[in-house]
């Protein structure tokens, strides 16, 4: 009842709709352009999400971006390079990088903060690079170069016409024709996002950042190391997410015998004796290609956390408490035996809690769709 209450609250806009020209909205070419956007939609819509800018070398300077509500978009103008918000009331940081006279949609969700489902992110998502891989899913429709390429699964028994993805897209068949496609982590077209309508701040919402001012910068200055050790540059799911960095190789494999495993550089503050035993514990999964041209796969280890299974637990799956949340992030190069790097992938995986207190599946989740990615697609 009360999550309900809390989702179903309502702020109210304190914005106003922004008049200005549609040609004239991205005008300046020296700058880049970051929207922040919240499609229409019933479930958290009452509860604004403001965002601010901030410099990790300096916590104390926060630059207002706006007090977003459902249905509204702002345009943020920025100069080309990386830059840092804070999102509150997720108590989320986003690292976001633009190239000169760029424009980047940021589709901001509030739900996955209350109830820990897989549809959605705290981590607010940049999702050009989801449409990338929705338009490759349309080129190769449902047949077995897609599910093999992308790791498609059937999702269960008693349906035989939908199919999993851990890139966490989700499809439906008949008869090998594609009849939708489904995306976990972003519900939203470019369309859609480019029709929400574009509001500007008012002094009021300036007024309301400022009193609350010294509150987010006690709170981001709290945050901001365990993000910076732990979260930097991951969205929060509890599922293993398979990001694939070079998608068109997927249309000209090329085939291997044998695979050697080599370290990449780890991050040092990372648990080097669990790195260790994942990679030998990954060499057995490919013990038995021993033949044939050799496949080298470099990993290395951005995040390894196992995270307090007990205090994940005491928290009764909530998981609300971000130190005890288990993490892995890491990234696998692809290299030939001429020494290129032809292909690589990130995986991704979350332990927040739930029954048991989150039994902790980084190592094997992970390292079933690592396995499966190469066996299938280049072996």
């Amino acid at each position: 009842m009360l999550l309900s209450i809390i989702l179903l609250a309502g702020c109210g806009s304190t914005n106003r709709i922004l008049n200005t020209p549609k040609g004239e909205l991205f005008s300046d070419e020296k700058s880049s352009y970051i929207v922040f956007t919240r499609p229409d939609r019933f479930a958290a819509g009452g509860i604004n999400i403001n965002v601010t800018e901030f410099t990790p070398t300096n916590l104390n300077d926060l630059k207002f971006v706006g007090n977003i509500s459902n249905d509204e978009s702002m345009i943020y103008k920025v100069k080309p390079g990386k830059h840092f918000f804070y999102i509150d009331p997720t108590d989320s940081i986003a690292s976001i990088d633009i190239e000169k006279n760029e424009i980047k949609y940021v589709r901001l969700s509030l739900l996955p903060i209350f109830e820990l489902s897989d549809r959605g992110s705290i981590y607010p998502i940049e999702i050009d690079s989801r449409l990338t891989i929705k338009e490759y899913i349309y080129k190769l429709g449902c047949n077995e170069k897609l599910k093999k390429s992308l790791l498609f699964q059937q999702k269960n028994e008693e349906v035989s016409n939908e199919y999993y993805s851990p890139t966490l897209f989700e499809i439906k068949c008949d008869n090998e024709q594609l009849v939708e496609v489904n995306d976990l982590l972003n519900d939203s077209t470019m369309n859609e996002l480019k029709k929400v309508k574009i509001v500007e701040s008012t002094d009021k919402s300036i007024e309301g950042f400022l009193k609350e001012k010294s509150s987010l910068i006690s709170d981001l200055k709290e945050y901001y190391p365990l993000w910076n050790f732990k979260f930097k540059n991951m969205p929060l799911i509890q599922r293993p997410f398979l990001v694939i960095d070079k998608l068109s190789s997927n249309l000209e494999k090329q085939h291997y015998g044998k695979v050697n495993i080599v370290d990449g550089i780890h991050n040092k503050d990372m648990d080097v004796s669990s790195i260790n035993e994942y990679i030998l514990e990954l060499r057995k999964n490919f013990k038995d290609n021993v033949s044939g041209k050799t496949l080298t796969l470099k990993i290395s280890f951005s995040k390894y956390d196992d995270g307090n299974m007990a205090a994940r637990y005491i928290m009764g799956g909530f998981g609300i408490d971000k130190e005890s949340w288990g993490v892995i992030d890491f990234k696998v190069d692809l290299i030939d035996e001429t020494g290129k790097t032809f292909n690589s992938f990130r995986i991704y995986e979350t332990e927040m809690g739930g029954i048991l207190g989150g039994i902790n599946t980084l190592k094997p989740d992970t390292m079933k769709v690592l396995v499966d990615y190469v066996k299938l697609n280049f072996l």
